[in-house]
């Protein structure tokens, strides 16, 4: 189930009369022990309920089965997108920019020193959020202004050969990637006196 469906789950359960919300625990029957005490807050209790329910229980499809037979209507579902990425980065397109956000002020500061010099290093912590913020932030903002060609180099295991596939035409045929390619592995000086003038 999505993140957002079982917290609108969590929310049905807390707000529902205390009667119905018996009927729902004697209807899943979850064993001893699994529910605080009925002096804990329905919200508390419905959030160990569910917890139960996930993972050694009968499902959460189980629980809003039973909530539309107590309640007679179908619990709605919120469909949605989760927009955590966890360990993954908030990359340059409309997508993912839609939802990087608070990043603004840093995102403006970045734009200002790239407008100032020709190189911009961004450091810090792994998983900082180095890699958004280049991204979803500066090299969104390049691209939205039109100003600029943007061009993402992962130096990976083979910098030149991906530095020559960086620069490709992405209508280029194979031969001219082939020929590209090919200049990468053979000139590697010619490919440093290049980045030197760049």
């Amino acid at each position: 189930m999505h993140p957002f469906d079982r917290q609108n789950l969590i929310k049905t359960l807390s707000s529902l009369p205390a009667a119905q919300f018996e009927q729902l625990v004697f209807a899943l029957e979850p064993p001893a022990g699994i529910l605080p005490a009925q002096t804990a807050s329905q919200g508390e209790r419905a959030v160990a309920l569910l917890a139960w329910v996930e993972k050694t229980g009968p499902g959460l499809q189980t629980v809003q089965a039973v909530l539309h037979e107590i309640l007679g209507t179908e619990i709605p579902v919120q469909a949605g997108v989760c927009p955590y990425k966890g360990l993954s980065y908030f990359d340059c397109n409309d997508r993912d920019t839609q939802y990087f956000y608070g990043r603004e002020a840093l995102t403006q500061r970045l734009l200002e020193k790239i407008g100032q010099a020709n190189f911009l290093a961004i450091v810090g912590a792994s998983g900082s959020g180095k890699s958004s913020v280049l991204r979803a932030g500066l090299l969104q903002r390049l691209k939205d202004r039109g100003e600029s060609e943007i061009r993402i180099l992962v130096p990976g295991e083979h910098p030149l050969q991906n530095l020559a596939l960086a620069f490709v035409d992405e209508s280029a045929d194979r031969l001219e990637l082939v020929f590209r390619l090919s200049h990468a592995q053979v000139a590697p000086s010619r490919w440093i006196g290049l980045l030197g003038l760049w």
